[in-house]
């Protein structure tokens, strides 16, 4: 696939061709079907560097490497356009909300198709192995960073939810350690406090996971352990449903890895809530 592709060719790109590949990865189905001058054109380098870029991916030339995407997009989009076809035949109405549960069910197929499932297995062996797992997000990630923190709280592992920006982050991973985890969040901006955390935990030798939606970002590359997420089109509002769905898929996994800690921790819950409610009520009398 294209993302591996590249990952595996990028400390051989010049600075330019990072650039390409970068753009290319936001949305490549906008470029599948231009010529060598639309596309260059659209990303704004000439020609030459376009073939240059195609060659330092292994390719002949521009036409093998549209081929290469042709066939990619078509592989992606089969299943989709299955979908969608049924949809139109069953739907009567068309509005907002059908459209962007569509949406969300086509960005589902296609994380099928694309998340790395090695990455995925990768960050499960990390959390269950980890005394404490940090959660860092800024802006819409905030929500998956409160999902996360449920989850493992009710598993009963020791975690710390990381939501607030600037210095206050930064001195709040102060007592992060080597066995410990960082889970860093990031999907269209790169905010620099979770780079620098990523740096602070790279230079303490203490593993970490990223969630993202562009494997080349600085998030995504700087992540021991990357998990990309295609989350829609990158011009439209998205909704956190494949991320979610993905951050559900990691916890129901670490709990099966601990499930002898989980349901202890499941079982005191339910004697603390059963004595809760004891109590209310001799409050009451």
């Amino acid at each position: 696939m294209l993302e591996t592709l590249i990952n595996n060719q990028y400390g051989i790109l010049s600075t330019g061709q990072k650039q390409i590949a970068e753009k290319l990865l936001n949305h490549p189905e906008s470029y599948t079907m231009l010529t060598i001058t639309e596309f260059s054109k659209k990303l704004g380098v000439s020609e030459a560097s376009l073939t240059r870029f195609a060659r330092a991916l292994d390719f002949k030339g521009y036409h093998d490497f549209q081929g290469f995407l042709k066939e990619q997009l078509i592989t992606q989009l089969s299943p989709k356009l299955k979908m969608k076809n049924s949809l139109e035949k069953r739907a009567t109405i068309k509005n907002r909300l059908q459209s962007e549960l569509q949406k969300d069910m086509e960005s589902l197929v296609l994380a099928l198709q694309t998340i790395n499932t090695d990455h995925f297995e990768q960050a499960v062996e990390l959390l269950a192995n980890a005394n404490r797992i940090y959660i860092v997000g800024l802006g819409v990630s905030k929500s998956l960073v409160s999902f996360l923190e449920f989850r493992l709280r009710r598993i009963g592992m020791e975690r710390k939810a990381l939501t607030t920006g600037g210095h206050e982050l930064l001195e709040r991973l102060l007592s992060i350690q080597p066995s410990d985890v960082l889970i860093a969040i990031g999907f269209q901006r790169n905010y620099e406090e979770i780079v620098t955390a990523l740096d602070y935990v790279k230079e303490k030798q203490i593993p970490s996971i990223a969630i993202v939606e562009n494997p080349l970002s600085p998030i995504a590359r700087k992540a021991d352990v990357p998990i990309t997420i295609k989350r829609g089109p990158r011009d439209q509002l998205n909704s956190l449903a494949v991320p979610i769905s993905v951050c559900n898929a990691l916890m129901l996994e670490l709990t099966l890895l601990k499930e002898e800690e989980a349901m202890n921790n499941m079982e005191n819950l339910e004697f603390l809530t059963n004595q809760y409610k004891i109590n209310l009520k001799e409050n009451e009398k």
